[in-house]
């Protein structure tokens, strides 16, 4: 299964940490930069907005930490003493302030407890205040923009335990380390339900390679199968090709009793209760029972071969536009995992213009396009395979049956069974993981 290079964001569910930016959820981990820059005064390190004219750490330019006791202001590493303003510069507090942090407690000058040293001198003793927005009223030194764990958002947060990262949010703010369904395990944001090295929990590594459900399972030998077939139309019947060739896909586990999981949330329940009619009755002593994944962000979670034989995933004609690449982009490393673990995978496309996109994030088939073969003969290209057996040559696709445009070509893992009528374009694929 082949994840496609831009859309698909969960398989293996390993990341490294990155931030929340601007209210989107990018993962984990502290990451300021908005819209791809820093607002104006501030300037990127290392993919962080940091102020080069009082930030300690990066003093002047990115990198420059500033020794000891020293604090950055006006780009240099300075004695705190000596800044204009500070109490330990005992001269004339005549001067107004020009941005050092600091209160006016002494000198010739009089009541000067204006913020950041901006008092005016004259006789008499001066304020000992908290020093506007860059002073602690411990005497210590905070300076904005107050984006890190020590200083999120003001002074006096500090970021810790289920919130231990300093992001941008509309303000800087204490945010989770990971966004569901990932969760921390040390410096990593992983998918427990899928990734072989945290099954379940962290650092459990599968021997396999192959994590379902939370839970390391053995390799297998399974199937998907993409099937660009409209299954509305009422002139089909148990006897139809197109029904044998769904049949043969679902069938494929050799066991007497198969539990289907079915994706059904925005399928049309009437032909969906036809298809299971037909599917149970082609069984043929053997038992075939039918579980909803109800919503589609629990497929994840229920998706594992020690529960489900096959998944059925039917057209979905009533879904939003961008519902189906949503799901293929959770479902992609479930579905992986399924496969590989020895479960068949079957989705149907009946030409709604949505499925394509379940098929490209999902990792299952990528496909760049859809070309209708309503009203027109398929040809069987692939008689021996085992979703094509017992099928004529050639045969006559319903209603919004398609033809799929992919970048991938025929191999020893892709058989394309069926074919559009110039033989160029597949309608049913097969592929081994």
């Amino acid at each position: 299964m082949k994840a496609h290079p831009w859309r698909v964001w969960l398989r293996g569910a390993v990341v490294a940490v990155v931030p929340l930016v601007g209210g989107l959820a990018a993962g984990c981990g502290s990451d300021s930069i908005v819209g791809g820059g820093c607002r104006e005064g501030l300037s990127e390190c290392n993919l962080k907005c940091v102020d080069l004219v009082h930030d300690g750490k990066n003093c002047g330019q990115c990198g420059n930490v500033c020794p000891g006791e020293l604090i950055c202001f006006g780009s240099e590493c300075q004695d705190e003493g000596n800044l204009p303003g500070s109490h330990k510069d005992g001269g004339d507090a005549s001067s107004t302030g020009d941005g050092a942090p600091g209160d006016v407690s002494s000198g010739d000058g009089g009541t000067g407890d204006g913020p950041r040293g901006d008092g005016q001198g004259g006789d008499g003793q001066g304020g000992d205040g908290p020093g506007g927005d860059g002073q602690r009223g411990d005497g210590n030194v905070c300076l904005p923009p107050f984006d890190n764990a020590d200083h999120c958002g003001d002074c006096e947060t500090q970021c810790s335990g289920a919130t231990p990262v300093c992001g941008l949010q509309a303000t800087y703010k204490c945010l989770a380390a990971c966004e569901a369904p990932l969760e921390a395990c040390g410096a990593l944001c992983v998918d427990k339900f899928s990734d072989e090295n945290n099954c379940g929990m962290c650092g459990n590594i599968c021997p396999s390679g192959i994590c379902q459900a939370g839970h390391c399972v053995g390799a297998g030998f399974g199937h998907e199968i993409m099937i660009g077939m409209d299954y509305t139309d009422v002139a089909l019947s148990l006897s139809s090709a197109q029904v044998t060739m769904l049949a043969n896909a679902v069938l494929l586990v050799n066991k007497p009793t198969i539990n289907v999981l079915v994706y059904d949330e925005f399928g049309d329940a009437v032909s969906i209760a036809r298809i299971q009619t037909w599917l149970t009755t082609a069984a043929s002593g053997r038992t075939l029972t039918f579980k909803s994944a109800q919503g589609w962000t629990s497929v994840p979670s229920k998706l594992a071969v020690t529960d489900y034989q096959v998944f059925l995933v039917y057209d979905q004609p009533m879904a939003p536009v961008d519902q189906m690449a949503t799901s293929g982009t959770l479902w992609n490393g479930a579905m992986d995992a399924f496969a590989k673990g020895g479960g068949v995978v079957v989705v149907l496309d009946g030409g709604t213009g949505h499925t394509m996109d379940l098929l490209t994030n999902g990792g299952l088939l990528s496909v760049t396009g859809e070309t209708s073969v309503a009203g027109t003969q398929v040809k069987v290209d692939a008689p021996t395979d085992v979703v094509g057996l017992n099928l004529p040559d050639i045969f006559l696709a319903r209603r919004n049956s398609v033809a799929f445009t992919t970048t991938q070509a025929p191999d020893s893992h892709h058989v394309f069974v069926v074919k559009d009528n110039a033989g160029a374009l597949p309608v049913v694929v097969h592929a081994v993981p």
